[in-house]
């Protein structure tokens, strides 16, 4: 700071070096000052320059301005105005340049002065930092030294053109020469050098280094170009647009994929290439992100190409905006995905196409691993098996045949798995096709056809097995009874082959088949050639020529009944013949083809089929099911003699009864039912073959009635008519009986079971629920049914997974061996089951293994009950426990420091007092000033220790304000990433909208130091610190899983990092004092155990999450207020306020005392010392009158420092206090002085702080 003495001489009280663009350099590496401000500076520099040779008549015109530099430029108008007005004594002028040119060198720029010969004759200190010389080597350096050849030219004219002109040149850039020849991007400003008189005597000049703006405006045009490079050669386009979305620039890429040359899309309009009913999306989308700011992602948008066709782009739009930040336009990049859209659109449409075959289809599709599980059934195999694909998927292969055949599958799967190992693989499109039986729902037998292969991956390589099942159950059936009678038959079957046969246009054979021949007994040479109308008597010839003549002209096909003609034997034959067309390839007629059918045994088999029906019927008046037909109106018109043995009745009785006398009325009326359903669907032409299966009450002939299981199927005559109702029988009265039995002793079972308090439960070997007693849904929340339906795995925690499992397979292995070992010994075991309220219940389980009748394992019966209050009231004992060791233990390291405080804290103010003292008295160049700043540094660090062990033990003294967390965190941003280093990356989120708290805000920045210093230290090769505040709610679940909390509103702060992460051994240590995994040396141990004691001091709770190898986030919760946010006070000053008054200091430690004084009588007061109470009250009492105030301790052996105001307060009314104290919160707070409005000074002191407060307390503030 300049000033002019009393004696009217120049004087520089503190100087103190300016730097007016810190942000611009600091965070970006860009030169950042203006090109008005640079002038500004050069001004500056130049009346610096003047005033220091004398002249003082010159002034700045920019003082006014409301920036720094127009600061900086007021201080020095009026700095020459003092000095005009006052005038200097010629004796000190030489002293007063001599100070002027201090102020040069606080300046950034290099400034300097030759002679009119070109040699330096003064220069600031910024010229030696950035040329690299000595004073006195660039003292009379010639000024050529410093400019090489290339810029001798640009130099001289500079130079030149201001000696002749006399203006000065505000700027031009050259390359100066350091001392080691290296070269120094500048720009330079160069004026005249004046005497006294005013007449030339030299050169004046500004450079300032502009090395790295050049450096970066080369690197930038680099980039640009490289910039340009990518986006002409990228597969992906780019778009800019301004703000009314006409096209600005694009890629070839752009150009490409929309089929438009770049002449047709520069100055077009967005909606060139947007579809018409798109269009006001778009407009909506642009405003969105012109309104926001924000970028956008579009998926698959629908782009018009110049041809008409639809183009489909994944792409992301953003604001562009000018240097100044306004918007000008849009601009993003996107990708092309026209064949992936098409190709998606192809793939949903053929997977619909599968979806409605899968559906529909009657065939059985299903795919299986190589388990032999299901992954896969079509809905189909409901119609046919009975069983919904959800069951079939759950249910074991094994299950659904019998064992040989399950034996054979996986004997088979097995061969052709290990073919594959050998590397034999099967034919990939090979197909293999085999018969085998089923159970159906209802344990009945289904036979299917199945057509299986292996499905393969891209590599060829089988991973399950695919295929398609048919139900044959009708042709087994067919080929059984085929088989009962093959002999019989066989003849017949064997006639019945059918031959077939084309001709030419005239009708001479071309082609047929050996059955023709065994049809006709002509050998084939013989046959070949033959016409149609050989071996026939006129009739059929001409008939047979009409035929073919009219299917010639037609092309309609026909059949020709009874074609007869004299075959190779002799024999007149009768054949049945079918005609069509045969065309080329162009469709040109080129022939006749047709089938043959021999009916010359027709007769012979209508006899047979007679012999059969009646060998049927002897077949079912032997069986003890009864057999019948009925008619439509459901008249019975056969049944087998059975019946009587059945139910007591003839045959003819039967017949001669209504239905309504045979069936019980619900039977009655659930046949009919039935029947109406069967009509309706025969109207929509359902499958003519299906059949009904029912179980009916019938009457019997006593009046008993009887169970019987009726299975029905159609009659139809040779169109497919429905004529009648086939219907099979059979007695289930005591299959029925014994059912109900079983359904009772059930039905008593359940009810025990479900109405228990504990859950009873079975599983198989597998683990999987088989049975859960209603119950459990008051132990857990969750119904049987959902349980059933998921696997332990997702039910229980993992260690109760792997308790249950190792209980399974230790009981399995008691039981090898072919020995049970006691088989009905339960097992205990305890199990943490996942609830339906999001938490966790222990169940005390009780276990034993189901056997079979031979012994083997077939699955678990447990018991569990609920056990978790018992748990809960264990934790809390813990937890108690715990808290309770805790607590002694802060307790006693919070007496210590309390009693060591106060100690302390008196030596340290002494110490810190003395150095404040010292700093006063000692010039800046003084060599012990650095000693004592050494000192202050070890007093300040040893305070700080202090406060945090107080802190830790929750006994510091805390001004407590309401606050915005964001506002806290955002201030001590600069403060952390000095702190972490440039290796570490700080990230910080805040809530939007957060919640006030009440809070001290220097334990904050407490808080935030102590968090990023111990994640620094565990990121030692550098990494990621990220903070984030959150309001949030605490409910009662979250505080019953976390001890410590309370339920209600907190702002959450987080601090995350990815370093090395602790143990859980760790994790159980690092808040107690002086805990610490550093070396000696490099660690107290008091910083997270200073958090703990703030956050707690704070009604907070603070919890940890860590993971060796993966970073630790510490989580403070710090409690909501919904006062109003406190506003804050002006910062004041950090300088020494000066005062006056007396004050009466009364304090019992004699080295307090003395520096106190000190430091008082420093500042400007009359001080009046007491060592006690007792020795101050007779002082006070003499000089009432004229004491301003009384500072004095709080804590002193003889009477407290409140106790001495009261007695002050007797002698003289209204004095003016000011306490101040060493010792801790609670031991000040019990002497009364931490009240509301009285003024309180914290041990250890500065000088500042001591002043500041004396003056609040004097005006009663």
């Amino acid at each position: 700071m300049l000033k002019v003495d009393r004696e009217r001489r120049l004087k520089i009280t503190r100087l103190r070096k300016i730097n007016l663009f810190p942000a611009g350099k600091a965070e970006t590496g860009f030169d950042m000052t203006t090109k008005a401000e640079k002038e500004r500076i050069r001004r500056i520099a130049d009346v610096l320059s003047m005033a220091a040779e004398g002249r003082y008549d010159v002034r700045l015109d920019f003082a006014a301005e409301d920036s720094q530099i127009g600061s900086l430029a007021g201080a020095v108008n009026r700095l020459l105005d003092r000095i005009s007005s006052t005038g200097l004594p010629d004796d000190n002028r030489e002293v007063e340049r001599e100070r002027y040119r201090r102020i040069l060198d606080s300046l950034e720029e290099s400034y300097f002065e030759t002679d009119l010969a070109g040699h330096i004759v003064f220069f600031n200190g910024r010229a030696l930092t950035d040329l690299g010389y000595s004073a006195e080597e660039l003292k009379g350096l010639h000024f050529s030294k410093l400019v090489n050849g290339a810029n001798k030219d640009i130099v001289y004219e500079a130079f030149h053109d201001v000696y002749v002109t006399g203006r000065p040149n505000k700027g031009f850039e050259w390359e100066i020469l350091k001392k080691n020849n290296d070269g120094i991007e500048i720009e330079s400003s160069v004026a005249l050098l004046r005497d006294e008189q005013g007449n030339v005597a030299g050169f004046r000049g500004v450079a300032r280094d502009i090395s790295t703006r050049k450096k970066t405006e080369r690197d930038l045009e680099k980039q640009e170009q490289k910039y340009r490079d990518t986006l002409a050669n990228m597969e992906d386009t780019y778009l800019e647009m301004d703000l009314r979305g006409k096209f600005l620039f694009f890629n070839d890429s752009f150009c490409r994929i929309l089929g438009y040359s770049r002449e047709q899309l520069q100055g077009a309009d967005y909606r060139l290439i947007t579809p018409p009913d798109l269009v006001g999306q778009a407009i909506a989308d642009y405003n969105e992100i012109y309104t926001t700011g924000l970028p956008k992602t579009f998926l698959e948008r629908k782009l018009v190409a110049s041809d008409g066709s639809t183009v489909y782009l994944d792409f992301s739009m953003a604001l562009m905006r000018s240097p100044t930040g306004e918007p000008i336009g849009f601009s993003g990049f996107g990708r092309d995905v026209t064949e992936r859209v098409r190709a998606r659109h192809r793939l949903e449409e053929n997977e619909r196409r599968l979806r409605f075959i899968t559906r529909n289809v009657n065939d059985i599709i299903w795919s299986m691993d190589f388990d032999l599980n299901f992954t896969y059934v079509s809905p189909s195999v409901f119609t046919l098996t009975g069983f919904t694909p959800d069951e079939v998927m759950k249910i074991p292969l094994k299950m659904m045949v019998s064992p040989d055949v399950y034996a054979g599958m996986k004997k088979s799967l097995e061969s052709a798995l290990d073919s594959e190992e050998k590397g034999i693989p099967a034919d990939g499109e090979q197909e293999t096709f085999f018969e085998m039986p089923f159970f159906r729902k209802d344990r009945s037998v289904l036979w299917g056809e199945v057509n299986v292969n292996f499905n393969r991956d891209e590599l060829g390589r089988p991973f399950e097995l695919v295929g398609v099942t048919r139900d044959i159950t009708d042709r087994k059936q067919a080929e059984q009874r085929l088989k009962e009678s093959e002999e019989n038959y066989r003849t017949i079957l064997e006639s019945m082959e059918d031959g077939y046969w084309e001709t030419d246009l005239t009708g001479h054979l071309t082609f047929f088949n050996d059955a023709l021949c065994g049809l006709t007994e002509y050998p084939r040479e013989k046959l070949i050639g033959m016409n149609s109308r050989s071996n026939v008597d006129p009739n059929t010839a001409e008939r047979t020529f009409q035929i073919f003549n009219s299917v010639y002209r037609t092309g309609i096909r026909a059949d020709v009944l009874d074609y007869q003609f004299t075959d190779g034997r002799g024999n007149q034959v009768t054949h049945e013949l079918s005609v069509s067309l045969r065309r080329d390839a162009d469709g040109n007629p080129i022939g006749f083809h047709g089938i043959s059918r021999d009916v010359t045994e027709r007769r012979r088999m209508e006899k047979a089929l007679a012999e059969s029906e009646q060998r049927y019927r002897m077949i079912a008046e032997k069986m003890t099911d009864i057999v019948w037909i009925a008619d439509l109106d459901l008249r019975i018109v056969y049944v087998s003699p059975s019946i009587e043995q059945v139910l007591g009745f003839t045959p003819e009785e039967r017949m001669a009864m209504s239905v309504e006398q045979q069936l019980t009325p619900d039977s009655l009326a659930r046949s009919l039912q039935e029947m109406e359903r069967e009509f309706v669907r025969e109207r929509e032409g359902a499958d003519p073959d299906r059949g009904a299966n029912l179980l009916l009450e019938y009457y019997h002939k006593d009046g008993s009635t009887r169970w019987m299981e009726t299975i029905m199927t159609a009659i139809r005559d040779e169109q497919g008519v429905l004529t009648g109702i086939h219907g099979v029988s059979r007695d289930v009265t005591e299959r029925r009986r014994m059912e109900k039995a079983l359904a009772e002793s059930e039905q008593r079972y359940r009810m025990i079971v479900e109405n228990m308090s504990d859950m009873i439960a079975t599983m198989d070997l597998n683990l999987r629920f088989t049975y859960l007693s209603p119950s459990v849904e008051r132990i857990i929340g969750y119904s049987a049914e959902n349980i059933i339906k998921t696997s332990l795995a997702e039910r229980i925690t993992p260690d109760s997974l792997a308790r249950v499992k190792r209980l399974l397979s230790d009981a399995l292995a008691r039981g090898s061996g072919g020995r049970v070992a006691e088989p009905l010994k339960p097992q205990m075991v305890e199990v943490e089951a996942y609830n339906k309220k999001g938490g966790t219940t222990w169940i005390e389980c009780n276990a034993i293994l189901t056997r079979d009748k031979e012994g083997s394992p077939t699955g678990i019966l447990f018991s569990g009950r609920d056990v978790t209050g018992q748990k809960l009231a264990e934790a809390e004992k813990k937890k108690l426990e715990s808290q309770l060791v805790q607590a002694q233990k802060m307790e006693t390291v919070g007496r210590l420091a309390g009693g060591v405080a106060h100690d302390f804290n008196n030596m340290l103010g002494v110490i810190l007092g003395y150095v404040d003292l010292a700093k006063m008295r000692l010039v800046k160049e003084h060599p012990v000033l650095r000693d004592i700043l050494e000192i202050e540094k070890a007093a300040l660090r040893s305070r700080d220790i202090t406060a945090q062990l107080l802190a830790f033990s929750r006994k510091q003294i805390i001004t407590p304000a309401v606050v915005n967390l964001n506002d806290l965190v955002v201030n001590t941003k600069k403060a952390l990433v000095r702190l972490i280093g440039e290796n570490v990356e700080l990230q910080v989120h805040l809530e939007e909208n957060p919640w006030n708290i009440k809070f001290d805000p220097s334990q904050i920045e407490q808080i935030l130091i102590n968090l990023a210093v111990n994640a620094r230290d565990a990121m030692p090769s550098g990494g990621k610190l990220t903070l984030e505040t959150k309001n949030i709610t605490v409910d009662e679940l979250y505080c019953m899983n976390h001890v410590g909390s309370s339920p209600g509103d907190y702002m959450r702060l987080s601090v995350s990092d990815n370093g090395t992460g602790m143990d859980r051994g760790v994790q159980e240590h690092i808040f107690e004092p002086f805990f610490t995994t550093k070396e000696v040396g490099e660690g107290t141990g008091l910083g997270l155990a200073t958090v703990y004691g703030i956050v707690k001091q704070n009604k907070g709770f603070i919890n940890v999450y860590s993971e060796p190898g993966y970073g630790t986030t510490f989580t403070v919760y710090l409690p909501r207020t919904t006062d109003e946010e406190t506003v804050p006070e002006e910062d004041e000053r950090r300088d020494v306020p000066s005062g006056g008054g007396t004050i009466l200091l009364v304090e019992d430690d004699p080295m307090v005392l003395e520096v106190a004084q000190g430091m008082l009588e420093s500042v400007g007061y009359r001080v009046v010392i007491a060592k006690s109470p007792r020795e101050a009250l007779p002082i006070y009492e003499k000089i009432s009158g004229t004491v301003d105030l009384v500072l004095t301790d709080v804590v002193m052996p003889s009477m407290s420092g409140a106790e001495l105001v009261t007695r002050l307060n007797e002698i003289s009314p209204g004095v003016k206090v000011l306490y101040m104290s060493g010792y801790t919160e609670d031991a000040i707070a019990r002497h009364g002085v931490l009240e509301k409005g009285v003024h309180f000074l914290q041990k250890p002191f500065r000088m500042g702080d001591l002043a500041r407060k004396v003056r609040e307390a004097m005006k009663g503030e």
